[in-house]
């Protein structure tokens, strides 16, 4: 629990191509849980606590602390701005790691429902952040009968205007093929969707 699922630097565009330290960090996991072709829950443990995600942190920082990057990259199981599953005292951790660091940007990903005014005032202004959200479709019958997500287009917007009027940068996932779509139906569903977002 002490250890995080991954990490690994790479390259990420932001004002050109910079290092980014990616971590996949191990935690309670997805309180969703429920999208078809997910496996993330597998490196999920109900039992991590704030110090298992500092530990984790911590170690990765000494693994990499010879490395040039000026990115941190965060997965989780699920929602970095979920509560359950990211305490806001672990978040407020992250943000001053980054600041003490000098980073330019942290990114993270997060369930629509998570993404708050409240949430968005946690994060400091003297980096920047970007937020991804796993839309997979802009059609809300494909997302619910063929993945499961959970959630609407709408409440997609909702959070993506929350994040833009906080100065926070959205990147969306898109599925190229969701179950149960033949070839043809999931270029045109990906077209449309990258048309709507």
């Amino acid at each position: 629990m002490n250890k995080p699922v991954s990490f690994w630097i790479e390259e990420e565009r932001f004002d050109g191509i910079k290092n980014c330290l990616t971590v996949i960090l191990r935690t309670k996991g997805c309180y969703w849980n429920k999208c078809l072709m997910c496996g993330y829950s597998k490196d999920a443990d109900r039992k991590v606590g704030i110090d298992n995600l500092k530990n984790q942190i911590e170690y990765v920082l000494r693994k990499c602390e010879k490395k040039e990057f000026e990115i941190l990259k965060i997965f989780t199981s699920g929602s970095f701005f979920d509560d359950r599953e990211v305490p806001s005292s672990f978040r407020e951790y992250i943000y001053t790691t980054v600041r003490d660091l000098g980073l330019k940007k942290l990114i993270v990903e997060s369930r629509p429902e998570f993404i708050t005014d409240s949430r968005m005032k946690e994060i400091p202004v003297d980096f920047k952040t970007e937020v991804g959200i796993g839309l997979e479709t802009a059609n809300d019958f494909i997302r619910e009968n063929c993945i499961n997500k959970g959630f609407t287009f709408e409440d997609f917007v909702r959070a993506s205007n929350v994040l833009r009027k906080h100065g926070v940068r959205v990147k969306v996932y898109l599925l190229l093929k969701p179950p149960f779509l033949s070839e043809n139906e999931a270029i045109k569903d990906v077209i449309s969707s990258a048309k709507a977002v």
